[in-house]
């Protein structure tokens, strides 16, 4: 499990730098924090945790710097950035219903 982390963290990466929703610097991925809105090193957090059937997509990351990713995880996503996933999954259902 944890090599394929590995393997679509890298990915993830990627794209996200080809969008140019970060930046790398000497390898290592920055660029404006999703929460505080500082420019730092980030590391990409998953909306949905891989454990609650969360995937490594670009629409279940968010790319947060450590001391936010800390926080989100101790209490839970104070910011609620992570209740967008659910908004946009409600918008999806919404387009699929039948006219």
């Amino acid at each position: 499990m944890k090599q394929d982390w590995i393997k679509a963290r890298k990915e993830i990466i990627d794209q996200s730098v080809k969008e140019d929703r970060i930046t790398l610097r000497n390898g290592y991925p920055e660029g404006i924090c999703e929460d505080c809105n500082q420019w730092k090193a980030l590391t990409p957090d998953h909306r949905k945790k891989r454990s609650q059937g969360g995937q490594h997509t670009r629409e279940n990351i968010d790319w947060v710097c450590w001391p936010c990713h800390d926080r989100r995880d101790n209490l839970g996503d104070p910011l609620r950035k992570k209740d967008r996933l659910k908004y946009d999954k409600s918008k999806e259902d919404q387009s699929k219903a039948p006219l």
